[in-house]
């Protein structure tokens, strides 16, 4: 094998050691759950149902592992404990930190480069891809430095498999969580106006719409033949 082969071999060998790694400590840990009898009984859980499987997206792949169902008499809940050892909302379908990585190549990249795989595009173990939206709540823009700027307290919300109405939803249970929706004056949906987009100007409260500088400046360029401007300087054409 030459350099590339072994790299490649070795990458692919690697990550599913890791998931392997991975799988074996949750279902280990969901196995210590249901054999402490007694912090169950004092926190008041029963198991409903066992070997429940769950699939996540992660940087090493495809993660897929079994769990137990429990119901909380205290609460009176119906949880599976191990996903919050994992740090895991029920609907989440990627992790947290490939979420992030997709958020943090957007935001160095144009918005047409941050579409392509090693943007909003997740590689499964069989070797296709696959589009995951992504939704990204913060509260403005700071500017630490002359060519970078940073989105202020940052939530990424993020899932495959759901509609885009879900996803919204799910957004919008976050945002009356953590913030008073009547101290809100507006909320901007800043995308490329795209359907699944557009959805959310149905279901969040005071919200409009805001183009990216990237289609605007497209927009610009259609309706008036004029040279495409970089990104960052669209903000002085011509007042847009």
């Amino acid at each position: 094998m030459d350099l590339a082969e072994m790299e490649k071999g070795l990458k692919k060998s690697s990550d599913i050691f890791l998931l392997d790694m991975i799988k074996a400590y949750l279902e280990e840990t969901d196995r210590q759950i249901a054999k402490d009898k007694t912090r169950r009984r004092e926190e008041g859980l029963v198991v409903e149902r066992r070997s429940e499987e769950r699939t996540v997206y992660t940087r090493f792949g495809t993660l897929t592992y079994s769990r137990s169902y429990y119901y909380n008499k205290r609460k009176k809940a119906y949880l599976h404990p191990v996903d919050l050892v994992a740090g895991l909302e029920p609907y989440e379908r990627i992790s947290l930190t490939v979420g992030a990585d997709m958020v943090s190549h957007a935001a160095e990249s144009s918005y047409g480069e941050s579409s392509l795989p090693a943007g909003r595009q997740v590689a499964l173990q069989d070797g296709s891809n696959t589009n995951l939206p992504i939704i990204t709540v913060h509260e403005g823009i700071k500017k630490p430095g002359k060519n970078r700027s940073r989105c202020i307290n940052t939530h990424h919300i993020c899932a495959y498999g759901e509609t885009s109405e879900d996803l919204w939803f799910r957004a919008a249970d976050w945002i009356y969580e953590a913030y008073d929706i009547d101290k809100i004056e507006a909320i901007y949906i800043h995308g490329d106006g795209a359907s699944w987009i557009k959805k959310g100007l149905e279901i969040l409260p005071k919200s409009k719409p805001v183009l990216d500088k990237y289609h605007l400046n497209k927009a610009i360029m259609n309706c008036t033949g004029a040279p495409c401007l970089p990104a960052g300087r669209i903000q002085n054409a011509g007042g847009y």
